[in-house]
């Protein structure tokens, strides 16, 4: 293809893409931290944030959202974590799954420049007890609120940082 035949594809296939989706990446921040307190980190706690940096309303899938977690219980498998070795514990939780017909109730709204956070228990959920250090990372699916009217899932993904944490096995026997 001629160096003038491609460089007009390309700008044709520029201006059909939505301008949402070449900033897609940057709308939402999803971070992982350590909680203040050594026995909170060495059990298996961390805390998730995440941050609409768009100014658009976004919406997040309630079931792939670690906030969201009746009785301390993740909804899902759904952090990416790895022991030393890379290997991933073996996920303990639950699996759940909520209509996607009931879109008031899947997605949860986070405003335009709002935070949501929560500090997790990753030892309630994944077979943590053999301790050591562990990454922990997560990939937030989320979409705009086109989404209620669509039959499509959450159209973007945001990772997070990826976070070592050390779990002692003592405080975990205790």
């Amino acid at each position: 293809m001629p160096p003038r035949r491609l460089l007009l594809s390309l700008l044709m296939l520029l201006c059909v893409l939505p301008l949402h989706a070449l900033d897609a990446q940057s709308d939402l921040e999803v971070r992982l931290s350590s909680p203040d307190s050594l026995t909170a980190r060495e059990s298996g706690k961390v805390i998730v944030s995440i941050t609409n940096r768009s100014s658009r309303v976004l919406l997040l899938p309630r079931l792939r959202t670690p906030l969201f977690n009746p009785d301390d219980h993740l909804m899902n498998n759904l952090i990416d974590l790895r022991d030393a070795a890379g290997k991933p514990p073996k996920f303990i939780g639950r699996f759940v799954t909520i209509s996607f017909e009931a879109k008031d109730y899947f997605y949860v709204a986070i405003q335009p420049g709002q935070t949501l956070g929560k500090e997790i228990d990753l030892a309630q959920d994944y077979d943590l007890r053999a301790g050591g250090l562990f990454r922990v990372s997560y990939v937030q699916d989320y979409g705009e609120t086109d989404l209620y009217q669509s039959d499509n899932y959450a159209a973007y993904k945001s990772a997070s940082n990826e976070l070592t944490i050390f779990v002692s096995t003592t405080l975990l026997h205790t």
